[in-house]
């Protein structure tokens, strides 16, 4: 995986949803969370992906609601 190409904050400030174009060209979204290991090194880990889509449109459109569930729990 590349960067992401797309964000969502979430109300949870350690939960976020980002968007990734993946090496073979279709899209895929990922619920990351901001995790420490051992009190030093804090990093973005990714839990649970969604399916993957052949449009960037139907990725982001899916995203959202997403996003919102986490806000929601």
């Amino acid at each position: 995986m590349s960067n992401p190409i797309a964000v969502i904050g979430t109300s949870w400030p350690n939960i976020r949803v980002a968007l990734y174009r993946r090496n073979d060209g279709f899209y895929q979204f990922f619920e990351e969370h901001w995790r420490c290991d051992d009190n030093s090194d804090y990093h973005w880990v990714s839990l649970g992906k969604s399916g993957i889509y052949d449009n960037c449109e139907l990725a982001r459109c899916d995203m959202i609601p997403f996003a919102q569930n986490i806000e929601e729990t």
